[in-house]
């Protein structure tokens, strides 16, 4: 298998000269959209002076002249108002309409040529690997850049004339009114609220029109709270994503049933996980009350929040901040992905130990190879080491779920006996050790 059928696995070509022509139409169509981009750009500046020269217009004695009734000035005044704001946002919609079609056809140029064999590799020392002139990876070129990028020139150019033109209108037609000759401050505040409205609709519609694949309103806030909070998010969503799933997708090509661990794994997890949107009461209440020594500790979070945590969080150690992120995260999370893509999302990138993230490296790193039968007590064992990095046996917990498992008929009875068979041999080979020797023998002898 190739880097690129490992990237792409669900890709494939018959003919070479087929992806050539593609990759010659993708670049053709770059060209082309960039250019009209640029011009379109320059055109939407021209067109705004002109409403701008209107506006300004309109504040003197032209529009007495013409309409020399108050109810009319009024009427004509929100009608120019009306139509500088629908041409603000139908331009606005044009531009990230051809914002996509450039960032698409970028992305398809990247998959070409690694189809066709072109690799730049992993290293900038002579060429950035975020931009079209040697990523590798589609991904890697974002539809949203950030708000001083050359991609949002024509929001500025669009907002800042339109908010222009809305103080001369809306200074215009509230003087038109009864109001300001009664409470010119209030006026004043009104107009200076009303312009502030206006940029920041223009701000939260052009971001909701480049919206990548995954990005959503739940996103969005999240990553403004995280800022707030000083907590760091890996800002290219789609990428961590592409590459989780595609981790899935490695899994299943190495037929690796992650169906197995559904079970066991909301059981010990997450009893709610079906029912709940993203967040569990109930867990966080136990979380408290184990922080404050009621209870046996407990993490609080959901496989949901869990996951948001490992696909995007960056600084683990903020315990605090990073939990109320997790709020929106998990939310935003239920709101793209399926109950069964979470949960395969989770197997596949959960840290089991020190650098051993998802099944396979799980795999790897206890039973020194994927080639093995995977029974429920591995299912068991696996589920149980998640997140718990220290190495650690915690005996009494272990005994406690392995109990409950079989109350609730999650495992079968005999499954604990093979259970213990593989805590004992990773305490033989040195991956694990008991926090409590005695303890340990006692879970032993209780399963013994």
């Amino acid at each position: 298998m190739t880097s690129w059928d490992r990237d792409f696995p669900t890709y494939s070509y018959e003919d070479r000269d087929v992806v050539l022509a593609e990759y010659r139409s993708a670049v053709q169509t770059v060209d082309s959209e960039e250019k009209l981009f640029a011009n379109a750009t320059n055109l939407a500046a021209v067109v705004a002076a002109g409403f701008g020269s209107v506006a300004v217009g309109s504040s003197g004695t032209s529009l007495d002249n013409v309409f020399p009734f108050t109810n009319g000035r009024i009427a004509a005044l929100t009608a120019i108002v009306v139509l500088v704001s629908v041409y603000s946002l139908v331009t606005l919609s044009y531009f990230a309409d051809r914002r996509k079609s450039i960032t698409y056809a970028k992305r398809k140029i990247i998959v070409l040529r690694r189809m066709l064999g072109l690799s730049y590799g992993s290293s900038q020392l002579a060429l950035p690997n975020n931009r079209l002139e040697a990523a590798d990876m589609p991904h890697k070129i974002r539809l949203f850049p950030g708000w001083f990028s050359y991609v949002t020139y024509p929001f500025w150019i669009i907002s800042v004339f339109s908010s222009v033109i809305l103080w001369f209108l809306g200074g215009r037609l509230i003087t038109a009114t009864t109001l300001y000759a009664s409470l010119p401050d209030v006026s004043l505040g009104i107009l200076i609220a009303t312009v502030g409205t206006w940029l920041l609709v223009t701000a939260l519609f052009y971001r909701y029109l480049l919206y990548d694949t995954h990005e959503n309103l739940y996103l969005s806030f999240a990553r403004s709270l995280s800022s707030l909070l000083r907590l760091g998010l890996i800002k290219n969503v789609e990428f961590a994503i592409y590459e989780a799933h595609r981790a899935v997708q490695e899994h299943q090509r190495k037929n690796i049933d992650l169906d197995q661990f559904y079970d066991v794994l909301i059981f010990i997890e997450d009893r709610k996980f079906r029912t709940h949107s993203g967040v569990s009461l109930k867990a966080l209440a136990r979380a408290f009350l184990g922080y404050l020594g009621l209870k046996r500790r407990s993490g609080g979070s959901t496989l949901t929040q869990q996951l948001a945590r490992t696909l995007l969080v960056t600084e683990f150690p903020k315990a605090l901040r990073r939990k109320l992120a997790e709020f929106p995260l998990a939310f935003w999370v239920e709101a793209v992905f399926e109950k069964g893509e979470i949960l395969d999302l989770h197997l596949v990138s959960v840290r089991f130990a020190h650098n051993a993230n998802g099944i396979i490296d799980a795999l790897k790193h206890y039973f020194g190879s994927i080639d093995i039968d995977i029974t429920e007590a591995h299912v068991f064992f696996l589920v149980e080491r998640i997140s718990n990095i220290n190495d650690k046996i915690l005996s009494s917990k272990i005994d406690d779920t392995l109990k409950q498992s079989i109350d609730h008929n999650v495992i079968d009875n005999d499954t604990p006996e093979g259970v213990i068979k593989i805590y004992r041999d990773m305490v033989k080979k040195g991956k694990l050790s008991p926090r409590d020797t005695d303890s340990f023998r006692r879970l032993i002898d209780n399963w013994a």
